[in-house]
Formats: C-alpha cells, sequence, structure tokens
C-alpha cells in the first residue's frame, strides 16, 4: 500500500494549447512512500519529540538534595544547585525541615559555594522519631525529600 500526500502547488499557468484553445496546468509536487517509510518516519519524529522533553527538563535549574540523620542526632542536609550540567554558584537556599506532625524543627538559610554546593547540619531534640521532610528553595529551583529517625 502506497500513501500519496501533494505537499503544494508549484504554480498555474495557461498556455495555449493545440487548436488555439488556452489550456490550464498545474505543477505539483507529490511524495509517495510505502507504510515501511511512513513508520520509519513517525518513529524518527516520535525519538525527537522525546528528546526535546527529556532536554528541556533536564537543563531547567534543580536542587540536587539530601538528608541524612546520624544516630547521635545530628542531621546533614546538603546539595548541589544545578542547570543541566553546571553548577549555579553563591545562590542562597532556604531551608526547612518539618516533623511528622508538621512542626517547624529547622529553618536556616545557606549560601551555595562557588561551585554550587551547600550544607546545613543541626540537632534534633532528644527523642524525636518518625518521617522528616525537608524542603529548600532558592530563586530559581525548589526541591523536597525526606528522612527517618528511628527511636
Amino acid at each position: 500500500m502506497k500513501l500519496r500526500k501533494t505537499l503544494f502547488l508549484e504554480s498555474k499557468n495557461t498556455t495555449e494549447g493545440l487548436a488555439g484553445k488556452e489550456v490550464e496546468e498545474e505543477k505539483a509536487i507529490v511524495i509517495e512512500i510505502g507504510m515501511k517509510e511512513f513508520f520509519l518516519i513517525f518513529a524518527v519524529i516520535v525519538i525527537i519529540a522525546f528528546l526535546i522533553f527529556f532536554l528541556a527538563d533536564y537543563f531547567k535549574p534543580r536542587l540536587n538534595l539530601r538528608a541524612e540523620w546520624f544516630s547521635n542526632n545530628t542531621v546533614v542536609i546538603s546539595g548541589r544547585v544545578m542547570e543541566g550540567f553546571k553548577p549555579v554558584p553563591w545562590k542562597y537556599i532556604a531551608i526547612q525541615v518539618n516533623d511528622q506532625n508538621g512542626n517547624v524543627v529547622w529553618i536556616d538559610t545557606v549560601r551555595a559555594s562557588g561551585d554550587g554546593f551547600f550544607k546545613s547540619v543541626f540537632a534534633l531534640k532528644p527523642g524525636a522519631s518518625g518521617k522528616f521532610k525537608v524542603y529548600a528553595n532558592t530563586d530559581i529551583a525548589n526541591e523536597q525529600t525526606e528522612f527517618y529517625v528511628s527511636p
């Protein structure tokens, strides 16, 4: 089975035909492709669209955020401000940690280093346990993560 598609009309000409009558001619560009070629073109379009979507998402600014709890109740929140493959230096990061009931247990503002890294360290109250949510915000990106404290 062949698909036939007229892409566009190139021109319309009026010429003098046999017996002196005017004849109108159309020139068109016509492409015929088989089903195999059609699906190949379709697959290439889908792959290109996926790559554009993936790359657009990858190159947007983001925070690589990590939270670690240690048995002495010390919590280390760290990460890196990135835009694609490039670190974003000197950004201020607002950090907030909430306990499982939504109560704020830590608020801090830190500044990323020249290579985009940041860190905030604090100690939880003795006896704290459960799931804690960490929120980190800059003027270009927001991120959240969580960590668990065992009793």
